[in-house]
């Protein structure tokens, strides 16, 4: 494995004449920050690819099933507008009590948990934050692939 040289090995760095204590501490103080700075950069990327592996891997067949039916009446329902699982078991939408039929809130809830962050047909689940201790969802349109 060859030199690059933009990588220049510590052992390779010579300290200047004119450098004091307090500007190598400067410098040892910026590098760190920088690598504390990247480190936590990776454990945010890694943290972020494993809640999108348990977000595939989460949603059943059946979960699909349900939110291919589900998600288009919903986006049509609530447009660009947040809503709760609450919200949507109190509509009186015709299109939201034919999809639903008899499924609580609770199943609602965790279903749009699970879908979190995954495609399923056009659509993509967005938790927006809480209200109340209840979880705010929104509805985006996934241009074609």
């Amino acid at each position: 494995m060859g030199r690059h040289p933009e990588v220049v090995p510590v052992t390779d760095r010579r300290r200047p004449e004119a450098s004091t204590a307090d500007d190598w501490l400067r410098e040892l103080v910026a590098l760190n920050r920088g690598i504390l700075a990247a480190v936590e950069g990776l454990r945010a990327d890694q943290q972020e690819q494993q809640r999108r592996d348990r977000s595939v891997t989460a949603l059943t067949h059946a979960d699909r099933a349900f939110l291919g039916r589900l998600l288009p009446v919903l986006a049509a329902t609530f447009g660009s507008e947040a809503f709760s699982s609450r919200d949507v078991a109190e509509s009186q939408a015709p299109g939201l009590r034919l999809v639903l039929g008899d499924t609580s809130v609770k199943r609602l809830s965790k279903v749009l948990g699970r879908a979190e962050g995954v495609t399923v047909g056009e659509y993509l689940v967005r938790r927006q934050g809480m209200e109340d201790r209840v979880a705010a969802w929104r509805i985006y349109a996934v241009p074609n692939r």
